[in-house]
């Protein structure tokens, strides 16, 4: 009996601490005003569209990282997306702005962020088999503000015909 009461108490000290602590922080993002609860760059987010992996980059076995500086309009839609590439060839780095610049223009901002600016990252990567082994695409999110959309890469195998000797490239 002892035993279950000391439980019992120690659920209630930590759930009355979980309330302070809960009641401090509304306490504080209140009194700091809301450019306070919007310092997070995801905080004029309300729904994000992440683009797919371009099925035209996974064939070329193409990489790249892209910044994208999304200035939100008065409705809370993008009224501009500009781009910098962090990594990878600037030349097809189009291949993979237009389907990013897309997804951000179909995304929802607050209207509250309106004139404001924020920037996310998408960094399209090939994954190691282990990190990837169901061959599907995936997205991690790594805070504070980068996506990382990947893709299983396509293994191809040579073989050689049985009648002429010659090799040949399979797809699994």
């Amino acid at each position: 009996m002892g035993n279950k009461a000391f439980v019992l108490v120690a659920v209630v000290v930590s759930f009355a601490g979980l309330q302070a602590a809960s009641q401090t922080t509304r306490t504080s993002m209140s009194s700091s005003g809301p450019q306070a609860a919007l310092e997070s760059p995801l905080a004029c987010v309300e729904r994000l569209d992440v683009p797919m992996f371009p099925p035209v980059a996974d064939a070329a076995r193409l990489i790249t990282t892209l910044s994208a500086a999304v200035k939100v309009g008065p409705d809370g839609r993008a009224a501009d997306v500009a781009f910098q590439v962090l990594a990878g060839m600037d030349v097809r780095s189009d291949i993979f702005k237009t389907p990013v610049e897309k997804k951000l223009r179909d995304s929802k901002f607050s209207v509250a962020c309106a004139g404001r600016t924020v920037t996310l990252v998408f960094a399209f990567i090939y994954p190691t088999r282990e990190e990837n082994s169901l061959g599907v695409q995936m997205v991690t999110f790594v805070a504070p503000n980068r996506f990382e959309i990947s893709v299983a890469p396509t293994v191809v195998t040579a073989r050689a015909q049985p009648s002429a000797g010659k090799p040949t490239f399979a797809l699994p």
